[in-house]
């Protein structure tokens, strides 16, 4: 990739200042650990996605990838909502369930 992605993972807590993940560390392994409830895909998943989708979107040969395994349906439905939002008026696609 051309520009250098850093992922935001949220502020610092002793004076608010922001915490980036350097793209290099996004070949390493995550954990989000919490128990049921405690928001684990809402503040930490969904963002992450959001970010990854929108990196570099109008770029069609130099933007992330991404494989999602959804047993539920519903982070499907999220992402599908994201990306329509974002780039179906522009590119006039419809998204699948494969």
């Amino acid at each position: 990739m051309n520009n250098n992605f850093s992922l935001f993972v949220g502020n610092n807590y002793s004076d608010n200042s922001p915490i980036y993940l350097q793209e290099s560390g996004l070949f390493q392994n995550f954990l989000i650990t919490g128990t049921i409830g405690t928001g684990k895909t809402s503040s930490a998943i969904y963002p992450f996605v959001e970010q990854f989708i929108k990196y570099n979107s109008e770029n069609l040969t130099d933007k992330f990838g991404m494989l999602i395994l959804d047993v539920k349906g519903n982070f499907y439905n999220y992402v599908s909502n994201i990306v329509f939002k974002r780039f179906a008026k522009i590119w006039g696609f419809k998204l699948g369930l494969f």
